[in-house]
């Protein structure tokens, strides 16, 4: 004779044995943690551009662990984030091998997106492959984006048209001072797109170019180049430089005294300690950004909390453009976990492209793979602080020009 409740206590005990083994095989109970994969360029060309942006990932895995990691539905629970992450060398090469492995070996939940236009370039038709959401942040290519529609490539960084046409709309703004342009740029896959755009719109405004060449990737003298810019002596010089050559561009102009009442060198607002390294003689200089710790979005942390935290972390400030970009990536991400309740990548998917997200860096909504909410901008640097002086809407202060002489060595 079977014991009353005998059959129902096996039952039991065989259900819970069943659930243990389907939670801990599918990952239910066991999910420990977050892990976010992506590549970097830590050598090579573009590792003076990267290193902001790679400084601002770790700083917002590390806010986001203080506080106990992402709450994530599907699991009832937060989950702490682990970054991992490989140097691309500043290779598109090395960038397709290092996504491959991240996917196919090392199985990440998250990938997070590389630094720099032609590194994100590489990462495509990986993305579209494995069918992986990515939030891009260093990448200016709209006009491909818009030709090729990815489906999981989502780009939240202002392209060539908004930021070329801030500093153009500056320039034909200022004609009543400024006549004749000076152009140097540097053959990279974002820079010479600048210059493809900006071009026409300068003839168009009656802008008399006066001289106008490029440089190699990798360039270790600019000088000759930008003695002849000097002999033209235009009003306005416009370098279309990435950061590392930028520097070189800054350093040099310095030395051959390169004088103009407009000083414009495209990337340098990528590097966090500019005013550090050149001083005084960064008073009047511009370059590309939209992002100021003076915003007034209501995004966590907002941007003054973030350039102090980012501060506090490094020891410097955070620069203006790749800096807050990093982030800005990040927070939409994460924002986009949290109403997903899932880390499944078509369920991310579909919330990157139906819902809007606040960031440091302003609001950000997805259309057929850009950021439609997306903000150009100049910034100039004024008494050591850099301020937005484009977008007229958002600027923080008025041009200065012209631009104060360099200071005396």
């Amino acid at each position: 004779m079977v014991k009353r409740g005998s059959f129902s206590g096996k039952w039991i005990i065989a259900m819970l044995v069943f659930v243990f083994i389907f939670a801990t095989t599918t990952g239910t109970w066991a999910k420990d943690k977050i892990t976010v994969g992506f590549s970097r360029s830590l050598t090579g060309v573009f590792a003076p551009q990267a290193e902001g942006e790679h400084r601002s990932v770790i700083l917002w895995s590390e806010l986001v662990n203080e506080r106990g990691g992402l709450y994530v539905k599907e699991y009832g629970k937060k989950l702490p984030v682990e970054l991992k992450f490989y140097d691309d060398k500043s290779s598109e090469e090395e960038v397709v091998r290092i996504y491959e492995r991240l996917i196919t070996a090392d199985k990440v939940d998250i990938v997070f997106p590389p630094s720099s236009t032609a590194m994100n370039k590489a990462t495509i038709a990986i993305m579209e492959r494995y069918k992986r959401p990515l939030v891009v942040t260093t990448s200016g290519l709209t006009q491909e984006i818009v030709k090729i529609k990815p489906k999981y490539w989502r780009m939240v960084e202002a392209g060539v048209e908004d930021f070329m046409g801030d500093l153009a709309g500056l320039l034909a703004a200022h004609k009543n001072q400024i006549k004749t342009l000076g152009i140097i740029t540097v053959h990279d896959a974002y820079l010479t797109a600048c210059e493809r755009y900006i071009m026409p719109i300068l003839e168009k405004e009656g802008f008399d170019i006066v001289i106008r060449k490029d440089y190699p990737l990798g360039v270790t003298d600019l000088s000759l180049l930008l003695l002849d810019v000097k002999k033209k002596n235009p009003d306005a010089f416009i370098g279309l430089c990435n950061v590392g050559d930028g520097i070189l561009c800054m350093k040099q102009s310095l030395e051959v005294g390169l004088e103009t009442k407009f000083y414009y060198n495209c990337l340098m607002t990528a590097l966090g300690p500019y005013v550090q390294m050149f001083g005084e003689a960064t008073e009047g200089t511009m370059g590309q950004a939209g992002y100021s710790p003076k915003l007034n979005y209501q995004s966590t942390p907002t941007p003054k909390e973030f350039h102090d935290l980012y501060a506090a972390r490094w020891n410097v400030p955070p620069d203006f453009l790749n800096s807050a970009l990093g982030f800005q990536g990040a927070q939409v991400m994460e924002q986009a976990i949290e109403v997903a309740g899932t880390l499944d990548p078509e369920k991310l998917r579909e919330v990157l492209d139906t819902k809007e997200f606040m960031t440091i860096y302003g609001p950000a909504k997805f259309k057929e793979g850009l950021n439609i909410l997306r903000r150009g901008g100049v910034v100039q640097f004024q008494n050591g602080v850099g301020e937005l002086v484009s977008p007229l809407d958002e600027a923080t202060a008025e041009l200065m020009i012209p631009k104060p002489a360099w200071p005396k060595p």
